[in-house]
């Protein structure tokens, strides 16, 4: 996941690549030719802009750093042997204009 750009500023974008199965998936999803027991799984070390599919899928997991073991941190939530319960000292905007610094960055004041 791209979440800074080297001397350029932050964003939120996802990599195209990403992003761009995610736009083909969604169709399938409303049109019941896919299975809707998905489950969007986000590994990234921070914020990522969620506006325009978020409320479109079924269920999202952000991983944010799992860490070695998170493989099987994952496995273990999906096939319901523990509760995703923690609580993160931080808060994932869904957009980057969403991020109260935002306005700081690239040369933006107002």
């Amino acid at each position: 996941m791209r979440l800074a750009q080297p001397m350029g500023g932050l964003d939120l974008e996802m990599p195209h690549g990403q992003y761009f199965n995610l736009m083909r998936l969604l169709p399938a999803l409303q049109s019941g030719a896919v299975n809707t027991h998905i489950v969007v799984i986000l590994n990234a070390g921070g914020g990522v802009d969620w506006s325009g599919w978020l409320d479109r899928m079924p269920a999202l997991i952000d991983a944010w750093y799992p860490g070695e073991q998170g493989g099987r941190a994952l496995a273990e939530i999906l096939f319901g042997d523990m509760n995703p319960s923690g609580k993160l000292p931080a808060t994932f905007e869904k957009r980057w204009e969403d991020n109260p610094s935002s306005r700081y960055y690239d040369g933006v004041t107002n």
